[in-house]
């Protein structure tokens, strides 16, 4: 399955521009909000009753969903995005499908007032919604200027989806392959804050997911650690809770900001260290197939990122990282390290550096631009150049030396 990540030479228009080879990385895919790439996009519309005459509605077996068993049906009628275990989170999904036929209808409902969604044919996003489903339900349509063989991928956040309604003349079946499957661990960065609406869609996990052609499934809570319980669970409990028969390829887990022993007096090294290694003991023995990245402390401005508060954290996680034999990527000094602690590249600097932030720009960084008013949480340029420093790491460190023809 990882052979199928996209690195260097693909040149697919969603992706052209992004160079992942271990050296250099372009910012002309994911420099803007995503937008619409695949040429003219469908008509869409909005009814309360279904505008489709005689249509045929469909769901399981002819539309799959991205991760099936992590789904929880809510009174029979809707599937909606939600995690296993009682950590009170609501999760990205998708579901996907083969359509022979010139329109498609989907019945949908609104789950959080954060309600997005983003439609990709062939591969390729063609339209996208950030926060504007109606509340209650609502049937949306799209419409094609002709009628052919295309592959269909909704991605949904926060929108609950009961089936999907087509012309009788129409076909919808399976689509005939799987994508890569990232599982994400982490806290509110992983959650998305700090991007527009608050989207895990539009937050480094949901961009990585879009750049690897991935299907992704996104366990971010706020205030949350490998320590830190928040108001829900701390990364070792949510092991224990959430992760049920999922399969992924690729595990990232991305923590540590909030097991700062500033945080808590008893979150000191050693307890850190333990509450890590605990955690890979869980994860590793769900997913023993997986490739596993731990991405270290949260980086912010110059005074943060080199304070002993910080750092000693983001030391305390790469040890006990690669104690379990975790790769470890540190935001706060640019470096990655193989599972076997060897530095394969060091980038010299935090991914966020200066002393502004939105709002209050000093000119002497680009945490002017990456670092949310509230001085802690990533931009939307910030959780894109956050996803383009991880895709540098795992294609360094998983990626193929030749890349195969594209499936």
């Amino acid at each position: 399955m990882l052979g199928r990540l996209h690195t260097v030479g693909d040149t697919r228009p969603e992706v052209a521009g992004v160079a992942i080879d271990g050296v250099a990385l372009s910012l002309t895919r994911l420099a803007r909000a995503p937008e619409n790439v695949a040429g003219t996009a469908p008509t869409v519309s909005t009814s309360a009753t279904s505008s489709l005459t005689s249509a045929l509605a469909y769901d399981t077996p002819n539309i799959a969903f991205d991760w099936p068993t992590s789904r929880l049906q809510d009174g029979g009628t809707y599937w909606r995005g939600s995690v296993l275990g009682a950590s009170s989170y609501v999760a990205p999904f998708s579901v996907e499908f083969m359509l022979y036929g010139d329109r498609f209808e989907m019945f949908l409902g609104q789950q959080l007032n954060v309600s997005c969604h983003e439609l990709y044919v062939d591969g390729l996003l063609v339209d996208s919604n950030y926060g504007a489903i109606a509340s209650g339900n609502e049937y949306r349509k799209w419409v094609f200027a002709s009628t052919a063989l295309r592959r269909i991928k909704m991605r949904f956040y926060g929108v609950t989806y009961a089936h999907t309604r087509v012309d009788p003349t129409a076909s919808v079946f399976l689509p005939p392959s799987s994508r890569p499957r990232v599982f994400f661990m982490g806290d509110s960065v992983t959650a998305g804050t700090g991007a527009t609406n608050g989207s895990t869609l539009l937050g480094y996990a949901g961009h990585l997911a879009r750049l690897f052609d991935a299907d992704a499934y996104i366990n971010g809570l706020p205030t949350t650690g490998f320590l830190n319980p928040g108001s829900t669970k701390t990364f070792v409990q949510r092991a224990s809770t959430d992760l049920g028969s999922l399969e992924p390829d690729v595990v990232v887990t991305f923590g540590g900001y909030n097991d700062r022993l500033s945080v808590n007096g008893s979150y000191t090294g050693a307890a850190l260290q333990a509450a890590v290694a605990s955690y890979y003991g869980l994860v590793k023995a769900a997913f023993p197939n997986a490739k596993f990245l731990q991405v270290g402390v949260l980086p912010k401005n110059d005074s943060f990122n080199s304070s002993s508060d910080a750092t000693d954290a983001d030391s305390d996680v790469k040890t006990a990282a690669l104690a379990a034999g975790v790769p470890f990527l540190s935001p706060l000094a640019g470096e990655l390290y193989d599972a076997g602690g060897a530095k394969l590249y060091d980038e010299g600097r935090a991914w966020t550096y200066g002393t502004g932030k939105v709002g209050g720009t000093t000119g002497d960084g680009n945490a002017d631009l990456l670092l949310a008013s509230d001085g802690v949480h990533p931009t939307n340029a910030g959780h894109k150049v956050f996803a383009l420093h991880i895709a540098r790491a795992v294609a360094t460190l998983f990626a193929p030396t030749a890349r195969p023809p594209l499936s």
